[in-house]
């Protein structure tokens, strides 16, 4: 996943049982890269774009295929996983940088194989209606190996624990007979405030947080942030700096908090109210001037630290 994990457990248990454990994690994150990992040749998903037609899949590959689905469906599809093209052509992903921005014609082209439509599952095998489409879970991907690693953990007899995967988590049960405390990160780089804007407490909740604070590249002086909106085929280029989502499981908060980079703080925040599974809190404006804004719920969950 080109990222650290960090897994923290608040019951008492012998070393011995950390081992083993700590080996079905790792074991776990292999099987999990070698599914959807673009930046391995033999990957599941990379296999998939290679191919013209059509390939037969794992029930994990279907799961995660259903969900982005259904997720894009409910965000007026923000969230895509066919985005890897457009990606592909900014210089993410497993490309180099890029030495020009992209023509208007090559956008048009690229974009005329984004869209989940061109896609269908036909009992375990997923076929392409397009030859030129491709898949990309990298957006969803580590919420979801924050899910299979907190599921594995349950079921090892361990349940108060915090599980995280480059950024993004989710806790369960206590820490300490107290709920789990976790910073909303300062996304401005050149601030000289506090590190962390919030902190929330949250107990068996997920976290996701997507900014366009980290990964970008500046050419002729301007930013362009490697969330891409589907739709225009442009990275995006508002005051959303970045967004933390509350959800049930990781999965959902991972997905979401793409999307709502890609709305916008307006009409994500519409479309999390909407959804009494999802809370999220919006940083909006630069390091001078800012706003943090939480959805309805948040209020219940977040403590203010000095901005």
């Amino acid at each position: 996943m080109g990222t650290t994990y960090n897994i923290r457990i608040s019951d008492s248990i012998n070393s011995q049982k950390i081992k083993i454990v700590n080996s079905k994690i790792d074991s776990l994150l292999i099987h999990i890269n070698s599914l959807f990992s673009t930046y391995i040749f033999d990957s599941e998903i990379s296999k998939f774009n290679k191919t013209k037609n059509s390939l037969e899949i794992s029930s994990e590959f279907i799961l995660l295929f259903n969900l982005s689905k259904e997720v894009n469906r409910k965000t007026n599809g923000a969230f895509d996983p066919t985005i890897h093209p457009l990606v592909k052509l900014w210089g993410f992903g497993e490309n180099n940088r890029i030495d020009s921005i992209p023509s208007n014609l090559e956008i048009l082209n690229t974009k005329s194989v984004i869209g989940l439509e061109h896609i269908i599952i036909k009992n375990n095998q997923l076929l392409k209606l397009n030859p030129k489409i491709e898949l990309d879970f990298n957006a969803i991907a580590k919420g979801y190996g924050v899910d299979a690693i907190s599921k594995l953990l349950i079921s090892e007899n361990i349940f108060n624990f915090m599980v995280e995967i480059g950024g993004e988590l989710f806790c369960n049960g206590k820490k300490n007979n107290e709920n789990w405390k976790i910073g909303i990160q300062n996304p401005f780089i050149n601030s000289k405030s506090n590190n962390v804007l919030r902190i929330i407490e949250i107990n068996n909740k997920a976290m996701a947080t997507s900014g366009s604070y980290r990964n970008f590249f500046e050419f002729n002086g301007q930013k362009y942030s490697h969330t891409i909106n589907p739709k225009t085929g442009y990275p995006i280029n508002h005051n959303l700096v970045s967004v933390s989502i509350i959800a049930d499981n990781c999965t959902i908060a991972d997905s979401y908090a793409t999307a709502m980079m890609v709305l916008g703080y307006k009409r994500g925040l519409e479309i999390i109210e909407q959804d009494e599974n999802l809370e999220a809190i919006f940083i909006v404006g630069d390091s001078e001037n800012h706003k943090i804004i939480g959805s309805s719920g948040m209020t219940k969950i977040m403590n203010n630290l000095s901005d």
